[in-house]
């Protein structure tokens, strides 16, 4: 089976909208989290959505799940302290629901313009490699920072780079132990991926395209409204 865990903990403090998360903000007459949770719950091979989502605005999420009717949410449990403590909790509360070792899907909530090829496309990779990680090809030089307290840079050859996005996908017996075990070291990873890398797993590349974009700045939710009212 397939599951998706839906990230919408952030309060969104560079999008400078004062107290409404960014997943809230609307684009079309429709909120951010309900058109990313729209994606998995018309894709038919998503057995089931957890939604984790900034604990002052559960009711407000849980609201959008009713008015859309989004019928494969299992739950919306409230978020942690950081990222990596929030897709813990979901993490946990998807294998109270359900036991077995299923894939799970982990996305951002301010992630909308994922499409339903790139979806099964990370399925089937964790079918055929046992995890994935959707990346994106870098367009422009990357520079390295040689010392972190220094000005100089190294410039890496980017057709051998990538850049991570979402979703990144894993079974749930291989990610949930890791993540437990990050958590009581007080260790924090800026996302799933370079979290399994610490534990030495690493994930199959699947591509995506340069639109799979992540709200995060107001230039970004200006992009994404573009793109989605323009049908792009």
């Amino acid at each position: 089976m397939n599951f998706a865990l839906i990230f919408a903990g952030g309060i969104g403090r560079r999008m400078n909208y004062k107290d409404l998360p960014k997943q809230f903000l609307q684009i079309d007459g429709r909120t951010i989290i309900a058109l990313t949770i729209e994606k998995f719950q018309n894709h038919d091979d998503i057995d089931g959505i957890i939604v984790v989502c900034v604990d002052t605005h559960i009711d407000a999420c849980r609201s959008e799940v009713e008015l859309n009717t989004f019928s494969k949410v299992i739950d919306v449990v409230p978020g942690g302290a950081t990222a990596q403590e929030s897709i813990l909790l979901g993490l946990r509360r998807l294998k109270q629901f359900d036991g077995g070792n299923n894939t799970v899907l982990i996305h951002d909530g301010v992630r909308p313009l994922i499409d339903e090829g790139l979806i099964s496309r990370n399925i089937e990779a964790v079918k055929e490699h046992g995890s994935s990680v959707t990346t994106v090809s870098c367009n422009e030089t990357v520079l390295f920072q040689r010392n972190k307290t220094g000005p100089q840079y190294e410039a890496l050859d980017r057709g051998r780079c990538a850049i991570a996005r979402a979703p990144q996908c894993y079974k749930i017996d291989a990610v949930l132990p890791v993540a437990e075990k990050a958590f009581k070291a007080n260790l924090e990873f800026v996302d799933t991926y370079s979290l399994m890398e610490s534990g030495g797993i690493s994930a199959f590349p699947v591509e995506c395209d340069h639109m799979n974009i992540k709200i995060t700045t107001y230039s970004d939710y200006l992009m994404a409204k573009v793109l989605i009212e323009g049908g792009i």
